[in-house]
Protein backbone atom coordinates (compact mmCIF):
# COMPACT_ATOMS: atom_id res chain seq x y z
CA UNK A 1 0.00 0.00 0.00
CA UNK A 2 3.01 2.30 0.78
CA UNK A 3 4.35 1.98 -2.71
CA UNK A 4 1.10 2.68 -4.61
CA UNK A 5 1.03 5.89 -2.66
CA UNK A 6 4.70 6.87 -3.76
CA UNK A 7 4.01 5.94 -7.50
CA UNK A 8 0.51 8.17 -7.04
CA UNK A 9 2.25 11.22 -5.60
CA UNK A 10 5.21 11.26 -8.03
CA UNK A 11 3.25 11.14 -11.27
CA UNK A 12 2.14 14.37 -11.53
CA UNK A 13 5.85 15.52 -10.43
CA UNK A 14 6.90 13.69 -13.42
CA UNK A 15 4.30 14.46 -16.11
CA UNK A 16 5.09 17.95 -15.30
CA UNK A 17 8.86 17.41 -16.03
CA UNK A 18 8.40 16.09 -19.56
CA UNK A 19 11.71 16.48 -21.71
CA UNK A 20 11.71 16.26 -25.39
CA UNK A 21 14.33 15.04 -27.60
CA UNK A 22 15.70 17.90 -29.71
CA UNK A 23 17.10 15.70 -32.69
CA UNK A 24 13.82 13.87 -32.94
CA UNK A 25 11.54 17.26 -34.24
CA UNK A 26 9.60 16.36 -37.37
CA UNK A 27 7.89 19.17 -38.97
CA UNK A 28 4.69 18.11 -40.89
CA UNK A 29 2.58 20.16 -43.17
CA UNK A 30 -1.17 19.07 -41.69
CA UNK A 31 -4.96 20.34 -42.30
CA UNK A 32 -5.57 21.40 -39.11
CA UNK A 33 -2.88 23.60 -38.75
CA UNK A 34 -0.11 25.61 -41.38
CA UNK A 35 2.52 23.32 -39.45
CA UNK A 36 2.85 20.82 -37.01
CA UNK A 37 5.91 19.96 -34.69
CA UNK A 38 6.25 16.72 -33.16
CA UNK A 39 9.28 15.38 -30.66
CA UNK A 40 9.70 12.15 -29.08
CA UNK A 41 10.90 12.12 -25.27
CA UNK A 42 13.81 10.21 -24.01
CA UNK A 43 11.93 7.00 -22.64
CA UNK A 44 10.49 6.17 -26.34
CA UNK A 45 12.10 7.16 -29.55
CA UNK A 46 9.39 6.11 -31.26
CA UNK A 47 6.37 7.94 -29.46
CA UNK A 48 6.26 11.47 -30.52
CA UNK A 49 4.29 14.30 -29.00
CA UNK A 50 2.95 17.40 -30.77
CA UNK A 51 3.01 20.82 -29.99
CA UNK A 52 0.09 23.39 -30.14
CA UNK A 53 0.50 25.35 -33.66
CA UNK A 54 -2.73 27.48 -33.69
CA UNK A 55 -5.82 28.48 -32.29
CA UNK A 56 -9.30 28.38 -32.58
CA UNK A 57 -12.89 29.35 -31.84
CA UNK A 58 -14.16 26.08 -29.79
CA UNK A 59 -17.29 24.58 -31.89
CA UNK A 60 -19.53 22.00 -30.36
CA UNK A 61 -21.26 19.86 -32.64
CA UNK A 62 -19.85 21.77 -35.40
CA UNK A 63 -21.74 25.22 -34.03
CA UNK A 64 -18.86 28.02 -32.85
CA UNK A 65 -19.63 28.36 -29.30
CA UNK A 66 -19.43 32.24 -29.20
CA UNK A 67 -22.17 34.87 -29.02
CA UNK A 68 -22.32 38.86 -29.44
CA UNK A 69 -25.54 40.07 -27.72
CA UNK A 70 -26.51 43.87 -28.72
CA UNK A 71 -28.47 46.17 -26.32
CA UNK A 72 -31.02 48.51 -27.80
CA UNK A 73 -32.36 51.35 -26.90
CA UNK A 74 -35.87 50.41 -26.45
CA UNK A 75 -37.54 53.65 -28.37
CA UNK A 76 -34.89 54.67 -31.15
CA UNK A 77 -33.89 50.79 -31.48
CA UNK A 78 -30.10 52.20 -31.44
CA UNK A 79 -27.35 50.07 -29.91
CA UNK A 80 -26.76 51.05 -26.85
CA UNK A 81 -24.04 48.75 -25.64
CA UNK A 82 -23.04 44.70 -26.23
CA UNK A 83 -21.89 41.76 -24.56
CA UNK A 84 -19.67 39.01 -26.68
CA UNK A 85 -18.80 35.67 -25.29
CA UNK A 86 -16.73 32.75 -26.96
CA UNK A 87 -14.78 29.96 -26.18
CA UNK A 88 -11.11 29.25 -27.40
CA UNK A 89 -9.33 25.74 -27.66
CA UNK A 90 -6.21 24.50 -29.75
CA UNK A 91 -4.97 20.66 -30.64
CA UNK A 92 -5.70 18.06 -33.03
CA UNK A 93 -9.54 17.95 -34.24
CA UNK A 94 -11.05 14.69 -33.42
CA UNK A 95 -9.80 12.02 -35.55
CA UNK A 96 -6.56 13.75 -36.67
CA UNK A 97 -4.07 11.77 -34.48
CA UNK A 98 -4.54 8.86 -37.18
CA UNK A 99 -3.90 11.22 -40.33
CA UNK A 100 -1.07 12.47 -38.42
CA UNK A 101 0.25 9.12 -37.70
CA UNK A 102 0.32 7.88 -40.96
CA UNK A 103 2.29 10.92 -42.00
CA UNK A 104 4.41 11.20 -40.18
CA UNK A 105 5.55 7.14 -40.73
CA UNK A 106 5.54 7.57 -44.40
CA UNK A 107 8.30 10.47 -44.65
CA UNK A 108 10.09 10.53 -41.46
CA UNK A 109 9.70 7.15 -38.96
CA UNK A 110 7.98 3.91 -40.26
CA UNK A 111 7.30 2.83 -36.65
CA UNK A 112 6.30 6.30 -34.82
CA UNK A 113 3.35 6.46 -32.50
CA UNK A 114 1.39 9.83 -31.75
CA UNK A 115 1.35 9.91 -28.22
CA UNK A 116 -0.36 13.65 -28.11
CA UNK A 117 0.12 16.70 -26.91
CA UNK A 118 3.35 18.02 -25.32
CA UNK A 119 2.74 19.16 -21.74
CA UNK A 120 3.56 22.89 -22.00
CA UNK A 121 4.14 25.47 -19.44
CA UNK A 122 1.93 28.46 -19.90
CA UNK A 123 2.96 32.21 -19.24
CA UNK A 124 1.63 33.22 -16.31
CA UNK A 125 -0.67 36.30 -17.61
CA UNK A 126 -2.78 34.05 -19.81
CA UNK A 127 -3.71 35.42 -22.80
CA UNK A 128 -3.49 38.97 -24.34
CA UNK A 129 -4.47 41.26 -27.04
CA UNK A 130 -2.32 42.68 -29.76
CA UNK A 131 -2.88 44.84 -32.13
CA UNK A 132 -2.35 48.58 -33.26
CA UNK A 133 -5.76 49.75 -34.63
CA UNK A 134 -9.06 50.79 -32.91
CA UNK A 135 -10.34 47.11 -32.80
CA UNK A 136 -7.20 46.19 -30.26
CA UNK A 137 -8.26 49.14 -27.93
CA UNK A 138 -11.39 48.56 -27.61
CA UNK A 139 -11.25 45.05 -26.89
CA UNK A 140 -8.07 45.88 -24.54
CA UNK A 141 -10.36 48.32 -22.17
CA UNK A 142 -13.43 45.87 -22.65
CA UNK A 143 -12.19 42.39 -21.46
CA UNK A 144 -13.68 41.69 -18.13
CA UNK A 145 -11.61 38.59 -17.55
CA UNK A 146 -7.95 37.53 -17.43
CA UNK A 147 -8.98 33.62 -18.64
CA UNK A 148 -5.93 31.28 -18.03
CA UNK A 149 -4.60 30.02 -20.79
CA UNK A 150 -5.38 26.25 -21.61
CA UNK A 151 -2.33 24.10 -21.46
CA UNK A 152 -4.00 20.57 -23.27
CA UNK A 153 -6.33 20.43 -26.11
CA UNK A 154 -9.74 19.90 -25.31
CA UNK A 155 -9.22 23.07 -22.56
CA UNK A 156 -11.30 25.52 -23.22
CA UNK A 157 -10.76 29.48 -22.67
CA UNK A 158 -13.66 31.83 -22.24
CA UNK A 159 -12.84 35.36 -22.99
CA UNK A 160 -15.77 37.64 -22.05
CA UNK A 161 -16.03 41.67 -23.52
CA UNK A 162 -18.79 44.23 -22.74
CA UNK A 163 -19.18 47.11 -24.61
CA UNK A 164 -20.29 50.40 -23.60
CA UNK A 165 -23.09 52.56 -26.34
CA UNK A 166 -19.53 54.39 -27.96
CA UNK A 167 -17.46 51.51 -28.11
CA UNK A 168 -20.39 48.88 -29.93
CA UNK A 169 -20.55 51.16 -32.90
CA UNK A 170 -17.06 50.59 -33.36
CA UNK A 171 -16.82 46.95 -32.55
CA UNK A 172 -19.98 46.36 -35.44
CA UNK A 173 -18.10 48.23 -38.08
CA UNK A 174 -15.34 45.31 -37.82
CA UNK A 175 -18.40 42.62 -37.48
CA UNK A 176 -19.46 43.87 -41.32
CA UNK A 177 -15.65 44.87 -42.35
CA UNK A 178 -13.30 41.88 -40.68
CA UNK A 179 -11.23 42.14 -43.34
CA UNK A 180 -9.82 45.58 -41.60
CA UNK A 181 -9.22 44.27 -38.22
CA UNK A 182 -5.38 43.95 -37.10
CA UNK A 183 -5.93 42.70 -33.84
CA UNK A 184 -5.05 39.01 -32.43
CA UNK A 185 -5.08 37.08 -29.62
CA UNK A 186 -1.94 35.84 -28.23
CA UNK A 187 -0.77 33.45 -25.68
CA UNK A 188 2.83 32.92 -24.77
CA UNK A 189 4.42 29.65 -23.99
CA UNK A 190 7.36 27.03 -23.34
CA UNK A 191 8.57 23.57 -23.22
CA UNK A 192 11.81 21.48 -22.51
CA UNK A 193 14.05 19.87 -24.97
CA UNK A 194 17.25 17.40 -24.11
CA UNK A 195 20.03 18.63 -26.09
CA UNK A 196 22.59 16.57 -28.37
CA UNK A 197 25.51 17.14 -25.03
CA UNK A 198 23.17 16.04 -22.42
CA UNK A 199 21.96 18.96 -21.47
CA UNK A 200 18.60 21.04 -21.31
CA UNK A 201 16.77 24.05 -22.61
CA UNK A 202 13.88 25.74 -22.83
CA UNK A 203 12.06 27.04 -26.06
CA UNK A 204 9.57 29.85 -26.17
CA UNK A 205 6.30 30.02 -29.17
CA UNK A 206 3.59 32.12 -29.60
CA UNK A 207 -0.12 30.79 -30.64
CA UNK A 208 -2.23 33.64 -32.59
CA UNK A 209 -5.74 33.90 -33.24
CA UNK A 210 -6.46 36.53 -35.48
CA UNK A 211 -9.48 38.43 -34.49
CA UNK A 212 -10.84 38.58 -38.12
CA UNK A 213 -11.46 34.67 -37.44
CA UNK A 214 -13.76 35.78 -34.70
CA UNK A 215 -15.65 38.37 -36.53
CA UNK A 216 -16.25 36.03 -39.43
CA UNK A 217 -18.08 33.65 -37.16
CA UNK A 218 -20.35 36.17 -36.00
CA UNK A 219 -21.56 37.73 -38.66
Amino acid sequence: MKLTLIIILLLPLQLLSQVLVEGSRARLQHADAEELILYTTPECQHCYYYLPSSLRISAGRGIPEASLVIIKDEVTSRPRGGVLHFLVEWGLKVGSESHVQRLLRSGHDSLAVIMGPVIIDVEARGASIEGNDRLASILTGCLKNRPAAPTTPGAKMALSFRFSEAEIDDFLFYVRHPEKAKASIKINYSYVVKTGRGGERRIGATLWLPFSDILKVLK
